[in-house]
């Protein structure tokens, strides 16, 4: 049985802030699309197989999925994800600081 998947709020944040970027650079809603489309397929890759993703940093978890590093943390009976980053942010930085 695959556990529920939960968006901390800074992922939730960083979710929200990645698709205005996109949007005011590409002002495409097909781009939107996609983002929102791979989103939801990392997430689901995340719910069905959480433990296939290598640790950046124990516990945490790394899934790359488009242009798109997705941070998250298995536990017992869910899965937070805790930060989403485009590939060219300075994410490392970021996660050191937490």
């Amino acid at each position: 049985m695959s556990k529920e998947v939960i968006l901390l709020p800074q992922a939730e944040e960083d979710y929200f802030r990645l698709r205005v970027f996109l949007f005011n650079q590409t002002h495409s809603k097909s781009v939107i699309q996609r983002f929102d489309k791979e989103f939801d397929t990392a997430v689901e890759h995340i719910k069905e197989n959480p433990d296939v993703s290598p640790f950046e940093r124990e516990p945490i978890r790394k899934k790359v999925q488009w242009k798109y590093l997705y941070f998250y943390i298995e536990l017992s009976d869910k899965i937070e994800v805790i930060r989403i980053y485009h590939e060219s942010e300075d994410w490392l930085s970021e996660l050191l600081e937490q």
